[in-house]
């Protein structure tokens, strides 16, 4: 499957999508840990998994990729602290700006940013 729309909107909106994330961080009852951590290093957390997505797709998304590196998010998140269900939650909220990009849906991030269904 050409990635290639996917990755250039990822790219070129990632700090938009990081941000959007640390907004919902900051309302959610479910991300305790998280609201212990400055604006940045939770921006910068979520670019990582960005980033990482970013990368895995560029490289045919293989699916033993995707289990070692979230593996490892888990064992790092483990080491911190975090709950399990907390590492989920965060993940679920980054999937679901991520899946705004699959065709026939919208999503608003705030009002700074609409999301368009990419053709793929």
């Amino acid at each position: 499957m050409d990635f290639s729309k996917i990755i250039h909107f990822l790219e070129q909106n990632i700090s938009s999508l990081s941000n959007a994330f640390y907004e919902q961080v900051k309302q959610s009852e479910y991300m305790q840990t998280y609201k212990q951590f400055d604006k940045n290093e939770v921006i910068k957390r979520a670019e990582k998994v960005f980033l990482h997505l970013i990368d895995w797709l560029k490289a045919g998304s293989s699916n033993i990729e995707a289990e070692k590196y979230f593996e490892q998010i888990g064992a790092e998140r483990f080491r911190e602290g975090f709950p399990l269900t907390e590492v989920n939650y965060a993940l679920l909220l980054q999937k679901k700006y991520s899946g705004a990009l699959l065709p026939g849906k919208k999503t608003y991030l705030k009002k700074w940013i609409f999301l368009k269904p990419l053709n793929i």
